[in-house]
């Protein structure tokens, strides 16, 4: 609040107008800050100023202060997402690693166990034929056997005329 000079007044600040004076007095009393005399209130008329700017600067260095903890934190907060993240990014490249070694695996474990069946049939399919060859091989003996027996029988009995190709 300022007077506007006129040719018969002077300008005056907050602490030569007297009723700011009893404002500043009763706000200093109540805060323990003694009162302005002649000798102080010049003084004491800037230091406000002064002390605004000081404390407008302390809170600007304080909210910049907070501001870089803040950001300290972000950034450890972002370091540590990194950190994770590259993590988790490893782990995925193991587990598809391991997956594509499990799965070759598996693939040779199958081949071998499809080889060991084909060999299998092809066993089965070999005894098989083995028996069919004993069985024919079995019914031919027996076939010449009977025949062998007729013959014997046959000239035992005077030659019945009957030939071995016939009796096929």
């Amino acid at each position: 609040m300022q007077i506007r000079s006129t040719p018969q007044t002077k300008r005056r600040t907050k602490s030569w107008d007297s009723r700011d004076t009893s404002k500043f007095t009763e706000t200093s009393y109540r805060w323990g800050t003694p009162a302005p005399t002649s000798k102080t209130s010049l003084t004491r008329g800037r230091k406000p100023a002064v002390g605004h700017a000081k404390t407008d600067i302390q809170a600007h260095l304080d909210n910049l202060r907070h501001e870089a903890e803040l950001l300290k934190g972000e950034r450890a907060s972002s370091n540590s997402s990194k950190y994770e993240y590259a993590i988790h990014s490893k782990e995925l490249v193991f587990r598809r690693e391991e997956a594509i070694h499990q799965r070759h695996e598996a693939e040779l474990i199958h081949r071998r166990q499809q080889e060991s069946k084909q060999l299998d049939i092809k066993l089965t399919t070999a005894q098989t034929q083995l028996f069919e060859k004993q069985a024919e091989a079995l019914r031919l003996q027996i076939m010449l056997a009977e025949l062998e027996a007729k013959k014997c029988s046959g000239s035992a009995s005077g030659g019945a005329g009957v030939s071995d190709h016939e009796a096929l």
